[in-house]
């Protein structure tokens, strides 16, 4: 269910009680995007975004963020630069070599760092 997630906590409809803990996974939980807003930039720019992520990093360990391919949206680097570091995904013979340095390079110069990268074969 995506009702309710990240969109409707940074626009203040929601609490952390969406954040659910998954049954049979110690220790993992999730956040769900939640409904796609008409101003999801927006929403990544506001201070509550970086100000959950503090929240949130009190709570746990490691806090993956998946975002859309950075070839559909800004949101990857804006959330990359909220985070402050950043996992590079890319799909083995899609992905063009250029476009992943442009990303890096963009990702860099929002100021996050780049942790590392994965080669998927999806």
């Amino acid at each position: 269910e995506n009702r309710n997630g990240l969109s409707a906590m940074l626009s203040g409809r929601s609490s952390r009680d969406v954040v659910k803990r998954i049954p049979g996974l110690n220790n993992l939980s999730v956040l769900v995007s939640g409904i796609t807003p008409p101003n999801p930039l927006e929403l990544l720019s506001r201070s509550a975004f970086p100000e959950l992520l503090r929240d949130l990093g009190k709570e746990f360990d490691v806090i993956l963020i998946d975002t859309p391919a950075s070839s559909d949206c800004a949101d990857a680097q804006t959330i990359a630069a909220r985070a402050g570091s950043a996992l590079i995904v890319v799909r083995n013979n899609r992905a063009r070599m250029s476009s992943v340095r442009n990303l890096a390079q963009g990702i860099a110069d929002a100021g996050a760092a780049i942790v590392g990268s994965v080669l998927n074969e999806f």
